[in-house]
Formats: C-alpha cells, sequence, structure tokens
C-alpha cells in the first residue's frame, strides 16, 4: 500500500499575493483508490502541527474505509496506442474491448479505406482485467481477438468480427448522436476435452444513450481445463506423455491416416508449438520438461509462456505443485 501525501497552494481569486493551501491525499492500495482533499485558510498555511493533525485524521478515516470505496481491478481502463508511426486516428469514435479477469486477449485492429487499405491500427496484449479502449475514425475495420484455447499454452483460439463506424456528423433528429463506441465484451467457459474451443460471437446490438451509438458485441472464448504437456490427462507433465505422444507421431508417419484417439483437448495440450499436428519435436520439449522437474528445478516451457500450475521446491528439494493454478 503506498501514501503519497501532495500539499497544493493555490491563488485565492481576490488576492493574487496570498496563497490558500489545500492538502491532497491519496490511499492507493491494490483495488484502486481513495482521494480527499481539505483546504485551509492563508493563516494556516505554515501551521505544520495542524496540517499533520489533519493529515493523521484523514490517514485513519481513510484506512477504514478504503476497502469500501475503492475499485475493482474489472473497472480498470487502458488507452493503448497505435502501432502506426505519425497516425492517430482524428474523430472520437472508439473502439472498446472488455476482458474479465484470468483471460488474457489479443487484440488486432485493422482499418479499411481508399486511403488507408488494410491498415494494421492496433496489435496489443490485454493480459489486465479492464476495459482498452482503442481510438478510431469514420470507416470500416476488422477486429481479431485471440486467446489461449490451454492456459498458458501456444495453442489459441481467434474470433475476428467487421464493421463500420458512420460519420456522426451525418446523423439529423431523434437518431443524432455525437461518436460511436463499439464494445466487444469478452467471457471465458471452461470446457471438457472433448468439446471444441471455437469462439462464439453474439449479433452485434445497437442503442443511443447520452448521445452515443453503443453496439454491444459478446464473444465467449471457450477454454480446456487440462494442463500444458498433459495428454493422458492425470494432471502431470511427465515422460509417459511425451511417449504417448511419440508413440502417435510415429503411428502418423505409418499410417497418414492416422488420428489420435485421444479428445482435442489433450492433443492441444500436448501440441506445444500449435501447428495442429503432434510431432518428436512435441514429444521431445514434454520430456525435458519433465526432466526439470526431476532434476529439483522449476520447470520452464522454452516460448517463455508461464505454466498455468504453481511449481514449487519443497522442503525435501523435490519440484511440487503447490496450490490450484490461477
Amino acid at each position: 500500500m503506498s501514501i503519497p501525501v501532495f500539499i497544493l497552494l493555490n491563488r485565492k481569486a481576490d488576492d493574487s499575493d496570498s496563497l490558500l493551501p489545500a492538502v491532497l491525499f491519496r490511499l492507493t492500495n491494490q483495488n484502486g483508490y481513495v482521494i480527499i482533499i481539505c483546504n485551509l485558510n492563508a493563516t494556516e498555511v505554515f501551521n505544520m502541527k495542524k496540517i499533520t493533525g489533519m493529515l493523521a485524521a484523514m490517514l485513519i478515516a481513510v484506512s477504514a474505509c478504503g476497502n469500501m470505496l475503492s475499485a475493482s481491478a474489472a473497472d480498470q481502463v487502458y488507452y493503448p496506442g497505435t502501432v502506426c508511426d505519425g497516425f492517430e486516428p482524428y474523430a472520437k469514435d472508439i473502439i472498446t474491448v472488455e476482458v474479465p479477469e484470468g483471460l488474457p486477449v489479443s487484440v488486432e485492429i485493422v482499418q479499411h479505406s481508399p486511403e488507408r487499405e488494410n491498415l494494421l491500427l492496433y496489435k496489443y496484449d490485454a493480459a489486465e482485467p479492464g476495459s482498452y479502449v482503442f481510438r478510431a475514425e469514420p470507416g470500416s475495420y476488422t477486429v481479431t481477438l485471440t486467446s489461449d484455447a490451454v492456459r498458458g499454452s501456444a495453442v489459441r483460439s481467434s474470433a475476428f468480427t467487421v464493421f463500420v463506424i458512420n460519420d456522426a456528423n451525418d446523423s439529423v433528429g431523434d437518431d443524432a448522436y455525437d461518436f460511436t463506441d463499439f464494445r466487444i465484451i469478452c467471457s471465458r467457459k471452461m470446457i471438457e476435452d472433448s468439446e471444441t474451443a471455437d469462439v462464439t460471437l453474439s449479433e452485434a446490438a445497437s442503442g443511443l444513450t447520452e448521445g452515443v451509438l453503443i453496439y454491444s458485441q459478446k464473444a465467449e472464448f471457450k477454454q480446456y481445463g487440462g494442463y500444458r504437456g498433459d495428454y493422458d490427462g492425470d494432471g502431470d507433465t511427465d515422460n509417459a506423455d511425451a511417449q504417448l505422444v511419440l508413440n502417435d507421431y510415429a503411428a502418423w508417419v505409418a499410417d497418414k491416416s492416422f488420428k489420435p484417439d485421444q479428445p482435442a483437448g489433450r492433443i492441444a495440450a500436448a501440441d506445444y508449438d500449435g501447428d495442429g499436428q503432434l510431432t518428436a519435436a512435441d514429444a521431445q520439449v514434454i520430456l525435458n520438461f519433465y526432466t526439470m522437474t526431476v532434476a529439483g528445478q522449476i520447470p520452464q516451457w522454452p516460448d517463455g509462456i508461464p505454466d498455468a500450475r504453481n511449481f514449487v521446491i519443497g522442503a525435501d528439494g523435490r519440484v511440487v505443485i503447490a496450490d490450484e493454478p490461477v
């Protein structure tokens, strides 16, 4: 918890030579913040004893109610910049992607216009929960959203939506609006290994709210509950998984029509590089991961993607899973 304190000296409107101080106190915690402003009269400018006393009182008051007044992580708002050097959308229109806890989403926005056909405007990894606001202008856009099909994996599932933002200056009468806010609300659904991890997109609905034309569309990402590399589904990533992957790869080499006798989720978990094919390379990476645990090392995947499990070294030097994955 950080507690910055600021003394702000403000000039009175009727006396340019006197200073009227304001004490601005902000209590910041992991959930949000609370702001309190307190004014002092001119004779108390240098009365540090009184200022200190007031700060102490505010500390006690805000500490007592800080959690009640604080904002949640889902209320955070982010404003990513474009990836185009020297170009920024000129209008007030925005594209908002709402991301929940536990669902990192990669956002790619392409603008289509006679001047800038297929221009990659934004490419951003929305890793934290909150609302991601991307500036836009009248025109046609393709928004592609991508997230993990397997937690902490290179295996991804994607969805894209195409829409047009019209010029607000052309709106008249009861349909008049100031700007457009196209919102895509993301959610996550944990699924069984036998299901498909396709993303479900709802139809976009529109409504006018206080001069803002709001389009709303839902994107439900389906995610397997298994662990990366766990081909047999026993909760561990070990030499048995590597052997099974190698066996299925050998069967495919002998007969290209061979299909693994495993549900889609387990195949996705064992497909390290996400290329859709189980190979000897996938088996080797899984075996290397397991070898680290045997050697008493915290296992890591070569691509740097964190594993969904919380590996720790126990008192006996063995690598164990401390608790449930996040």
